[in-house]
């Protein structure tokens, strides 16, 4: 016997509980966001937020009232899926425009929206499990490809990070890797609703709708809390910085500097470093390390590439990494390991004690206890 949704039908409250605090949570922040100069990024953010709005309002009015009206889950994703995909690409500064080639993106909810109503059309008095069964999976390969691809660009993105800044720990994106991995999870829970029309779920689909409203929820907060620092955090990023990335990996083809030139420029960069200390500089670039020698900023990477076999990110941490072993060497130092921290020019802690031990095989306070005091 087929099991109907009332009787599997989740204890509402909980649900009607999460629902408002959702709702509420997110129209306070698109109210906050449209105080301030709109960007791309936050227009797309916006659009992506008033979509989940929508489908907790869906879910929300079907399982307080009337559990009859339509549940568009195929269209709900077929959108979410590439205005997370455009809202990757404007954090990281890739080049967006709504033209007509990127609008392109938006077919895949057209062609479900129209197939729907084809359908419908032609054939009224259907099961509606057999369209969900038709579009299920293709739908999955589609959004769960634009997953692939904010991946793909937010690996590329921390690329450039470690070529050309000093502060990996501070412009990375590995958080909004995590939300694309929550997100994928809510894809799927909500899914549910349509599932059920053809897999007998039973008790467990009660389970999989609480997930879903708990990884929403948990997925909201990060996302607001992390998007209010993106202003400050990507104005640092340049389209120079990834051009220069580009460059290292065709090996700096067409580059006209010479074997003999690199090296001199290398040890006059050494020099610099070990003189004036600019790596004590917390967020230290590519671009003012180059003025510094009057250089270019695809030359000091070239150099750097060629002559020590490292990134940016790892040449300015090796130098930040002795200064941290030289002040722990000291007899009468009595500073906190944490004030050495700073001294040496990192900010994070965690990324300190990673290049401190990748370095030297210890930690920080290890070292201190093991190594012969000057």
């Amino acid at each position: 016997m087929r099991i109907t949704q009332a009787s599997i039908m989740p204890s509402f409250n909980l649900f009607e509980t999460l629902s408002i605090v959702f709702i509420i949570q997110v129209s306070s922040y698109l109210l906050f966001l449209f105080k301030k100069p709109v960007r791309k990024s936050d227009f797309l953010l916006a659009s992506f937020l008033a979509i989940f709005v929508l489908i907790i309002l869906n879910l929300f009015i079907r399982f307080r009232w009337n559990n009859q009206i339509p549940y568009p889950y195929f269209e709900y994703i077929s959108i979410l899926a590439p205005l997370q995909y455009f809202y990757v690409r404007s954090v990281t500064r890739q080049p967006i425009s709504f033209s007509p080639k990127n609008l392109i993106h938006l077919s895949g909810f057209l062609v479900i929206l129209f197939a729907r109503l084809f359908f419908y059309g032609l054939f009224p008095s259907n099961d509606p499990s057999f369209f969900e069964q038709i579009l299920f999976f293709p739908l999955f390969i589609y959004a769960f490809s634009y997953l692939g691809f904010s991946m793909q660009i937010i690996h590329s993105f921390h690329q450039v990070i470690l070529s050309t800044h000093s502060s990996y720990d501070k412009l990375n994106l590995k958080w909004l890797r995590y939300e694309l991995v929550i997100l994928g999870i809510i894809f799927i829970c909500l899914g549910t609703e349509s599932l059920r029309l053809f897999l007998p779920l039973g008790e467990l689909y009660e389970t999989i709708v609480l997930l879903a409203f708990i990884g929403i929820l948990l997925f909201i907060n990060i996302l607001i809390f992390k998007s209010l620092n993106l202003p400050i955090q990507r104005n640092n990023i340049s389209i120079e910085d990834q051009q220069i990335t580009y460059q290292q990996k065709v090996k700096y083809k067409g580059s006209n500097l010479k074997e003999d030139k690199s090296r001199q420029y290398f040890l006059e960069l050494k020099k610099l470093m070990e003189n004036e200390k600019p790596y004590q500089q917390f967020e230290l670039s590519l671009s003012e390390l180059s003025q510094m020698v009057n250089l270019s900023p695809a030359i000091v990477s070239q150099v750097i590439n060629e002559n020590a076999q490292v990134n940016f990110n790892d040449f300015i941490n090796q130098y930040r990494v002795e200064e941290a072993k030289r002040l722990l060497s000291f007899k009468k130092n009595d500073m906190l390991i944490k004030e050495i921290m700073y001294k040496s020019g990192f900010q994070s802690t965690s990324t300190f004690n990673q290049a401190f031990k990748r370095n030297t095989g210890l930690s920080p306070s290890a070292y201190r206890v093991q190594k012969p005091k000057s």
